[in-house]
Parts: C-alpha cells; sequence; structure tokens
C-alpha cells in the first residue's frame, strides 16, 4: 500500500538502493502523536534490524518504517544502530588508509597549503614549492581522500600498496590547478602518521566540550580578548601538542566518535502498537482517498 509514496535514494555497504520516502505522512504521524499516543524510549540491540524490530514491537515487520520515521532515519542500514561486524565494515569505508598531520616545512606552524580529493600527493626531499615537478617520483605517492585545513589532516590512500608508506618527518608535495590552469605546488612535513580509524577526530575537554585546535588548552573556555589570542606558538595550541609532543589526553579518535554514535543509536522512540495500528490505518485511508 505504499507504493504511492515517492522514493527516496541511499547508500549502503552493498551500493546505492532506493526506499519509500515517507516524510510525507508527518502530519499523520502528528495527529497519532497529540491524541494521546506519545512516543515511548525503547533500546534495540545490534541483531534488531528495522523489520525484525518492528515485528517484535509492533507485530507487523512492514512497520520498519515507522520506526525510522519516527526517529528521523532516512538511511536504514548506517542510520541504524550497527552490528559489530557491520560496524568494522563502516569504519573500513569511512576510515581508509593513512591520515597525515602536516605541519610547515620546519616543524614550526600548521600545513597552510591545500589538497582535493584524488590529488596526487608524493614524498619528495626538496622543501622549495617551485622545484616538485622534477623530484615526484610514480613510486613514492598517493591519493587524497580528504583534507582538512583547520586540523591539518591529510587523508591518503597508497596508490600502489607495496611501494610506500609515509614517515614522520618525511616531506610530502602536491599540487592544485586553478581556473586558468595554473599549477601552483604545496610542501609540507609529516608530522604524524596514524592508521585512520586510529587518528584524531577532534579535541574535547572532560565535560564533552569541543576545544579549538588552534588555541591552546588555557585558552579555551570564557570570553578571549582578541589580543590574548596571540602570544603563543604552533607547540603550544592542541593540535600541535597532539603532533608534537603526542598528547592524546584531548583527542577522540575516529573509531571513539564513530562507536559514541552508534551508541546513541540504541535507544529510539517507539509508539504504542495500538496507536502504530492506528497511524497505518489514517496512512491507508489517506493514500486511498487520494
Amino acid at each position: 500500500m505504499y507504493d504511492k509514496f515517492p522514493i527516496t535514494t541511499y547508500y549502503s555497504k552493498n551500493g546505492f538502493g532506493q526506499q519509500t520516502d515517507i516524510t510525507t505522512a508527518v502530519k499523520v504521524l502528528d495527529v497519532a502523536i497529540k491524541d494521546g499516543s506519545q512516543p515511548i524510549n525503547l533500546p534495540i540491540s545490534e541483531m534488531d534490524r528495522p523489520e525484525i524490530f518492528a515485528d517484535r514491537v509492533y507485530g507487523n515487520s512492514n512497520l520498519h518504517w515507522l520506526s525510522l520515521h519516527l526517529n528521523g532515519k532516512v538511511n536504514p542500514y548506517y542510520d541504524w544502530i550497527l552490528s559489530p561486524s557491520s560496524f568494522e565494515n563502516y569504519i573500513d569505508e569511512k576510515y581508509p588508509g593513512y591520515t597525515l598531520f602536516l605541519t610547515s616545512t620546519d616543524g614550526t606552524k600548521g600545513f597552510t597549503g591545500s589538497f582535493r580529493i584524488n590529488d596526487i600527493v608524493f614524498a619528495t626531499g626538496q622543501t622549495n614549492p617551485e622545484l616538485q615537478p622534477s623530484v615526484q617520483s610514480s613510486l613514492k605517492n598517493s591519493r587524497v581522500i580528504s583534507f582538512d585545513p583547520l586540523h591539518c589532516r591529510l587523508v591518503i590512500e597508497l596508490v600502489q600498496k607495496t611501494a610506500w608508506i609515509p614517515v614522520e618527518g618525511e616531506y610530502i608535495a602536491g599540487s592544485n590547478a586553478d581556473a586558468l590552469g595554473n599549477v601552483r605546488y604545496f610542501v609540507g612535513r609529516v608530522g604524524k602518521i596514524i592508521e585512520s580509524p586510529y587518528a584524531m577526530h577532534h579535541f574535547e575537554d572532560a565535560n564533552g566540550t569541543l576545544l579549538d585546535p588552534t588555541l591552546p588548552l588555557n585558552k579555551q573556555s570564557g570570553y578571549i580578548s582578541p589580543s590574548s589570542l596571540s602570544g603563543h606558538t604552533f607547540g603550544d595550541t592542541m593540535l600541535g601538542r597532539y603532533i608534537n609532543e603526542d598528547l592524546t589526553t584531548y583527542s577522540i579518535t575516529n573509531r571513539e566518535y564513530e562507536d559514541r554514535e552508534n551508541d546513541n543509536r540504541r535507544n529510539i522512540l517507539v509508539l504504542t502498537k495500538s496507536a502504530a495500528e492506528r497511524v497505518n490505518k489514517q496512512i491507508t485511508e489517506n493514500l486511498v482517498n487520494g
């Protein structure tokens, strides 16, 4: 009976797929809630796929869309709690390769260059950007997966997996071309390298408050006047200490972040069985009546 709803596209471990977009039924759902059927919070397990959960709670596996919709979930795979094996697959897919945290060539500042997805970066012994075309090696290069300038964080995937793994202290270079075709080269120093799942996602304090990677710890809280933001070096900042001192006290890894996010999906809102049946009936009548 849901064939009259629009179709939305989603991505899962199996590639792109399509599912019914039931967001057009939001008014019907609101009516059910307003008539006294307030949703309750219920924990789910990693083995409770949407269809299994709907069958257990509502006695009707076809109501899996209701659990997704009520909780603002669209993707039935990645928006739902992942099983241990699915979680591992998700981590491998989202955080591949190696993550490099870059500094200036002398290591005293953060990296100020720029990389784009699918750019090629390569090892170099030459710190002068203008001389990079003459030293590029096809045996020591990799492809850019992502670049975050705030954290000087470059994620790469090796082009030839047995040829080269960057090491701390090594210089790497890459290039961008502007709209006119002018090529600009960037050179940076690998201050820290780590397998992507275990790389820093962000910094936070003991209360879970996000910390600015460009500031020292003692300048993170409360009002800070513009003048007080100066007077420190890159080595004093959260990022500088993470790179140079391997300070991980305030860093949350990609894996830790995703584990939290997955755990946050453990509790979802559900309607009572009678309310779910009422919503289902109202939607059916709404579809039949156009």
